[in-house]
């Protein structure tokens, strides 16, 4: 059976995607600075219970970063 989430008068499952695109797609995420976004995001899911069910991170300067998230 799933986990679902409960409040005072309600039951319910949330799943979110994020994609993050930078102006014009430069490759701005890449290298040192995409590690350390990419840590941030799994830190802060850690902290608020989300789970990450899918994390994609494209090479191309042309394509997206893309987390898919349970929360």
């Amino acid at each position: 059976m799933k986990a679902y989430r409960r409040g005072a008068h309600t039951v319910f499952e949330i799943h979110l995607d994020l994609v993050w695109i930078t102006k014009y797609r430069r490759p701005a995420l890449s290298g040192e600075v995409g590690v350390g976004v990419r840590d941030l995001i799994r830190e802060i899911c850690g902290q608020h219970e989300v789970t990450i069910m899918e994390y994609i991170a494209n090479q191309n300067s042309d394509q997206d970063q893309d987390f898919r998230v349970d929360g």
